[in-house]
């Protein structure tokens, strides 16, 4: 197993026959992790200090969702419903709710940022009640190779830690989206947005 470092407090580790990354960052007193392989499959784990109930809420509600997510929200949070999301600077998320189950379960389409067909790829948050708050695992598959890295970078710098801000009752600076085109206006032509 070879370790390189891509940026300060982060490593990626690469096995030759899983090429599986490792990414860890420290987030006040909590860890969030964020491990994805070469399948376009990407897991996390972090635990936050609220409820099931307030975190199912900024999954499913837009006034919620538009805290951490982006500024523009349609969410239909029932199996089939619609879910978009928008930038003032023209980025956009598609999807549709595929499994909706409170306090519990969010399953959803997504696609249409960083090369990905609406829909394409899934997104899975499972809740569960863990000690004074909730213990959230996301998985986001079918994410095919030009998007797979851009999306394990925003989930760990930026979707997952703006989730669990919100979700412990701060505020963080702008959305998840909106890191994505403030990305993409310092880097134009790289390879992959980091949100």
């Amino acid at each position: 197993m070879t370790r390189e470092t891509i940026d300060s407090g982060q490593h990626m580790d690469r096995d030759r026959t899983e090429h599986v990354i490792s990414l860890v960052r420290k987030d006040s007193d909590a860890e969030i992790n964020v491990e994805a392989n070469n399948g376009g499959e990407i897991l996390s784990e972090v635990r936050i200090l609220s409820a099931p109930a307030t975190v199912f809420a900024l999954l499913t509600h837009e006034q919620q969702m538009m805290r951490w997510l982006a500024r523009g929200v349609k969410a239909d949070a029932r199996p089939g419903g619609i879910f978009r999301l928008a930038d003032l600077n023209g980025l956009w998320v598609e999807g549709t709710y595929l499994e909706v189950v409170p306090h519990q379960n969010v399953v959803l389409t997504w696609g249409g940022i960083e090369g990905l067909r609406s829909g394409q790829s899934t997104v899975e948050f499972n809740l569960h009640a863990d000690r004074a708050g909730t213990l959230l695992r996301l998985r986001h598959f079918a994410l095919p190779d030009p998007a797979f890295r851009g999306h394990c970078l925003g989930w760990k710098k930026s979707g997952l830690p703006k989730l669990k801000a919100v979700a412990e009752g701060g505020e963080p600076r702008g959305t998840c989206l909106g890191d994505a085109a403030d990305s993409r206006e310092l880097r134009p032509y790289s390879a992959g947005v980091v949100w």
